[in-house]
């Protein structure tokens, strides 16, 4: 063999040459895996990362690597055994998905798992997401979101419904390795001024019996005001509840303590009742119950126009809405001498959960305060 530097004739298998000394052999460092092949590394748990780059983005004139993960093997092996399954998931993964695809694909899978009232919670905050519908996930962060959020027209509720809806997005979009982190974490929600909830009056609700007969709408609005039901529970309220005998029904929505609960007919309304259960859903007998949006347009702001009531706010926004039946209902039983944990009960609050935990409530007792209200 001949010495790498000196080139000089040396012994085969030599280690260092004998004319100058030169080392004719390096230590080879472990073998790295070549371009395009993936990284494998472990997390500060020891859990290994299989890791694969499938392309890369330009932002503010820097590349940045776009990369796919799989966390939490247990060696080294498997997750180099696994970065196959990272480039086969390249092509069925839209690196360039909009905000509104995100979102439909999201819904799609979260529906089935959270209540009809939180969905409408949170197509209401997607309608002010709107300047984001086509933009892509990747590349919003947390100053567009906070944007849409300051600019938003309502509450301090909805704002936090937006939030939410963004740190679920966002969660989602980590779990497809879109975004590596939840920028929506990040969103600053001011105080803000408390608004007032409007209840009706008692003059108000008197003209709403006044008028009942010959506005039927009203019925529904007194029913609401009486049983202090949320808008989607008396829409959700399946006959085969209903107890004639005993004066009352099982629905509810939303929370824990909102679920299947008990509501108490006061016999101020029971005669509407008559009416009432003879289809599938206990308020309507055509079989299908109508949609939050087709209830509020077609009977409660009709029945209260007619009425005379103004609905609208300066701002145009509605003064009166279903939810104003439930504040008129807690505001009636504020003068009804009973257990405040029954009161709880009736209402399907969870803000005293423990009391009404430890506390027996039976259908005599909610059927006192209603039949005194």
């Amino acid at each position: 063999m001949y010495c790498r530097k000196c080139k000089k004739e040396i012994l085969e298998n030599s280690k260092f040459c004998n004319y100058c000394g030169t080392k004719q052999e390096y230590e080879r460092s472990a073998k790295k895996r070549g371009n395009g092949q993936g990284t494998v590394y472990k997390d500060k748990n020891g859990k290994w990362i299989a890791e694969y780059t499938i392309g890369w983005d330009e932002a503010n004139g820097t590349l940045l690597r776009k990369k796919r993960k799989k966390r939490g093997f247990a060696t080294k092996g498997e997750a180099i055994a696994y970065i196959p399954n990272l480039k086969q998931e390249v092509s069925q993964q839209d690196m360039n998905v909009k905000f509104k695809d995100l979102y439909k694909k999201w819904m799609d899978r979260h529906a089935e798992k959270v209540t009809t009232s939180t969905i409408n919670c949170y197509k209401s905050a997607y309608k002010y997401f709107k300047t984001l519908y086509y933009v892509e996930v990747a590349k919003i962060r947390t100053e567009h979101m906070q944007k849409c959020i300051d600019e938003c027209p309502h509450g301090k509720r909805t704002k936090e419904n937006m939030k939410a809806l963004g740190t679920s997005l966002c969660r989602y979009a980590m779990e497809l390795d879109i975004v590596d982190r939840n920028y929506a974490e990040y969103i600053y929600i001011a105080k803000g001024e408390k608004t007032e909830k409007t209840a009706f009056s008692n003059e108000q609700i008197q003209m709403m019996w006044d008028n009942v007969t010959n506005i039927p709408g009203l019925k529904y609005v007194l029913v609401l005001c009486y049983t202090g039901m949320r808008l989607g529970e008396m829409l959700c309220a399946k006959t085969e509840n209903y107890n004639k005998e005993e004066r009352y029904f099982i629905t509810g929505l939303k929370t824990d303590a909102g679920k299947d609960r008990i509501i108490t007919i006061s016999p101020r309304i029971l005669p509407f009742f008559e009416d009432f259960g003879k289809g599938e859903y206990l308020f309507f007998d055509d079989g299908e119950k109508p949609s939050e949006k087709k209830f509020r347009k077609d009977t409660f702001y009709p029945a209260l126009q007619q009425l005379g009531i103004d609905i609208l706010k300066a701002d145009g926004s509605h003064l009166y809405t279903p939810h104003c039946c439930r504040h008129s209902f807690a505001t009636m039983m504020k003068n009804v001498n009973a257990p405040a944990t029954d009161k709880q009960k009736l209402i399907g609050h969870s803000k005293f959960e423990m009391t009404a935990y430890y506390t027996h409530t039976d259908i005599e007792s909610l059927k006192a305060i209603t039949d005194n209200i």
